[in-house]
């Protein structure tokens, strides 16, 4: 099933009335919409609303093993090389004020062109400057990301971002006309993107682990003593490791026969699996 969240009503609206949701949950300021198998949150502008949004539905949902969370929305961009409208994949995040970067893991075939985006704590105009590499510029992708991994893993976290402007005075004013449709127009991409997303969960995510998968994860699970959320990414990490390398989990024998007596210890082993896992 997938999450979305959106920074504006605007950029929400094309999106819920595609897929026919409905408001089902208020708690101020985030209106969370719902249709079949898919949720939808409004976060607000800025990196604050949209990780504090993202945190919030997410932890609304039943069994996150069945969900992946995907952030939509316009951005502005200095490369006129890119039309506006353009739908992009994002495939590194980078806020610009902590210099984190995040890397989604694209497991999909798609047919959008995929590109960077840099996360700013205000809207850019011709007189920034912004790195030459950098494709995309937003406000919410960076906060997004951030909220998001404390839940789920990075192949279950994706971004599609449209072509708004080019952070400059060329294009006019963007009102929410403007926004509606170039999200509206977008929504075909955006459509089989997410429809072959949650494809993907169905058919790999719930079928990728056997009895003897969960008999190991569930040793570790109570050997480290694991959180629900550190519990829900050790499950996701497995599920992606089975997929990418086609052979049976490691036994990890060497972590079983650690001794875990304080917290700093069981983190410690735990990225040692995650090492592992995500061939780190």
């Amino acid at each position: 099933m997938i999450c979305i969240t959106t920074a504006l009503i605007w950029e929400a609206k094309p999106i819920i009335e595609f897929y026919s949701m409905k408001l089902y949950h208020e708690s101020p300021p985030f209106k969370v919409y719902r249709g079949e198998d898919i949720v939808l949150v409004v976060s607000g502008t800025g990196k604050v609303n949209a990780a504090t949004a993202t945190a919030h539905v997410l932890t609304l949902l039943d069994n996150l093993d069945d969900w992946a969370v995907v952030n939509i929305g316009i951005c502005g961009t200095r490369s006129k090389n890119l039309p506006i409208g353009m739908p992009l994949l994002i495939n590194r995040v980078i806020d610009n004020g902590t210099g984190r970067e995040f890397f989604p893991d694209i497991l999909l075939d798609h047919s959008m062109k995929e590109g960077n985006i840099m996360t700013y704590d205000r809207v850019i105009d011709e007189e920034a400057d912004v790195p030459h590499d950098t494709q995309l510029l937003d406000m919410e992708a960076a906060g997004f990301f951030e909220g998001a991994a404390h839940f789920l893993p990075p192949h279950r976290i994706q971004a599609i971002k449209v072509v708004s402007d080019y952070a400059d005075a060329s294009i006019g004013i963007i009102d929410r006309h403007f926004i509606e449709k170039c999200i509206g127009d977008a929504m075909p991409y955006i459509d089989i993107f997410l429809t072959n997303l949650n494809t993907f969960l169905k058919t790999t995510l719930g079928n990728g682990l056997d009895h003897n998968d969960m008999v190991k994860l569930e040793r570790i699970r109570s050997h480290l003593h694991l959180t629900s959320t550190q519990y829900y990414q050790l499950k996701d990490m497995a599920y992606r490791y089975k997929l990418m390398n086609k052979r049976d989990l490691p036994d990890f024998q060497n972590i079983m026969d650690m001794e875990i007596k304080v917290k700093q210890e069981g983190k410690r082993a735990f990225d040692m699996i995650k090492a592992v896992l995500l061939d780190e």
